[in-house]
């Protein structure tokens, strides 16, 4: 008994069957010759149309959400889900309530830009209202012994508007107040300025002109920086510990960033006589903290370590009539850095001796032009650094955590470079590498060798909780990562 089907095949075709159909329908040999020309015909017919109409193949791509802009929507309230809930974690009260607020956060499996996360954190963070141009005397604990700084905002400053930071230091037997001045006169301090230089004029011998006639004026007149200065003396007459701005300045910034709301990527460093020793020491210590530096008659103590400075611009100013203060100092230093063929910017005032230029000097436009256009990278893709062992360790360079027990001498070269990081190092036992989008590609693996020897190869896998704890041990929220990997350097 045959089946509906074979019934079928035997019967002959329609009228209205299509040729082709009509051609593969039959019984016998002549059914079979039918059979491989309706074939033959089908498959010239599907190429035809292939290439007759290519867009139908190109018309979807594979990674193409076909979805007319969902895609955007749903990134879009992914961020403000994981904004939301960052901004809830630092207002939770309790570990448990954070560690709640964590889980909720990898739960999303969406982690923002660098960029992105920058602008979350930093809008989490609420500033008093200060009162711009006042001169605030602000009061900080370093190892133990209180020091003071003062700080002074820009016109127009509110706190909703990130400003630059200068960082001003003073000379031996100074205070912050003088290196202040350098900067910007207060209102409050006009009178006081103006009855020192009575003064001054009255030990010359000289007649000084009415009070209320006398003009007083900063150095460097700019009303765009946020200025801390702090007083380096703990005790007038008791000196400066060589690694006193070691300590200082984590506690400094932290605390300025804690009332203000200053731009840490364009944070400078700048300071006068001694201040100019401490700027080029700092600097060479800390140097991920700075977007430029500028010692003014200052000496550079360790000129073996200015590799330090690949990532920091350096303008240095010295006369050339300094007898305090070598100008050979600023020759050498700033030589060796072209040498590097780092940043550097070299002004020596000729005719000028162990002070300052005069305000209306054209130097002073020259200078601030320089701060104005200088920015930090967070996430250089080459770092080097060398440590003598004879200040403050140090545990953070840009995007490594070294351990390198007692204060020992060491040294790190790394590069990343297409997701493959290479180190050189001596002295350090221990690293973390700190990992963002800006420096790898998640999506693939990353290589890390150590003094030639591979060390890792696999995913770096980012998470909040990494986030989140490494913003709080550092408070920078320009300087970001969400990945760690730890490293035996041995």
């Amino acid at each position: 008994m045959e089946t509906a089907c074979f019934k079928n095949l035997k019967s002959r075709p329609a009228p209205d069957t299509p040729p082709v159909v009509a051609l593969c329908q039959g019984t016998g040999i002549g059914a079979v010759r039918r059979f491989v020309i309706c074939c033959a015909l089908i498959v010239s017919l599907v190429i035809a149309l292939v290439f007759a109409c290519p867009v139908y193949s190109q018309q979807i791509p594979s990674e193409a959400k076909p979805d007319n802009g969902k895609a955007t929507v749903k990134d879009a309230d992914n961020l403000s889900v994981a904004s939301k809930l960052i901004n809830d974690y630092f207002k939770a009260k309790g570990l448990d309530e954070r560690g709640k607020i964590l889980d909720a956060l990898e739960k999303t499996g969406f982690m923002p830009s660098v960029k992105e996360l920058s602008r979350i954190i930093k809008e989490t963070a609420v500033y008093p209202s200060m009162e711009p141009l006042k001169r605030t005397t602000r009061k900080i604990m370093v190892s133990g012994k209180e020091y003071s700084y003062e700080l002074s905002l820009p016109k127009g400053y509110t706190p909703k508007k990130e400003e630059p930071l200068i960082i001003a230091l003073h000379g031996s037997g100074g205070n912050g107040l003088n290196a202040l001045h350098i900067w910007r006169i207060s209102e409050e301090d006009q009178d006081a300025e103006k009855e020192k230089m009575i003064d001054l004029i009255k030990r010359q011998g000289q007649k000084p002109p009415p009070k209320g006639s006398m003009r007083v004026r900063s150095t460097l007149e700019t009303g765009q920086y946020i200025i801390a200065a702090p007083t380096l003396e703990n005790a007038p007459g008791k000196g400066v510990s060589a690694d006193l701005m070691e300590h200082l300045l984590p506690v400094l910034l932290e605390d300025v960033a804690s009332v203000c709301n200053i731009d840490t990527n364009r944070v400078v460093i700048t300071g006068f006589s001694m201040g100019g020793h401490f700027t080029w020491a700092e600097t060479l210590h800390q140097p991920d903290c700075f977007a430029g530096a500028v010692p003014m008659m200052g000496a550079c103590d360790d000129m073996g370590a200015l590799s330090n400075l690949r990532s920091v611009p350096v303008y240095a100013i010295h006369g050339d009539k300094d007898n305090i203060v070598p100008v050979e100092f600023s020759r050498n230093a700033t030589a060796a850095l072209t040498a590097l063929k780092f940043d550097v910017t070299y002004r020596e005032i000729k005719g000028l001796g162990h002070t300052l230029f005069p305000w209306d000097s054209p130097e002073c436009a020259k200078l601030l032009e320089w701060i104005g256009s200088r920015t930090r990278d967070p996430y250089p893709k080459k770092i080097s650094y060398r440590f003598s062992g004879q200040s403050a360790a140090v545990k953070k360079i840009y995007w490594l955590e070294v351990v390198q027990g007692q204060k020992n001498a060491f040294t790190v070269e790394a590069e990343v470079v297409d997701n493959v990081v290479n180190i050189k190092s001596t002295g350090v036992t221990k690293a973390t590498l700190l990992l963002n989008s800006e420096l790898v590609d998640f999506a693939k693996d990353v290589i890390v060798r150590v003094n030639g020897r591979k060390v890792f190869n696999g995913r770096a896998d980012p998470s909040y909780k990494f986030l989140l704890e490494n913003f709080q041990e550092y408070s920078d929220p320009k300087s970001l990562f969400t990945a760690g990997i730890t490293l035996d350097m041995r």
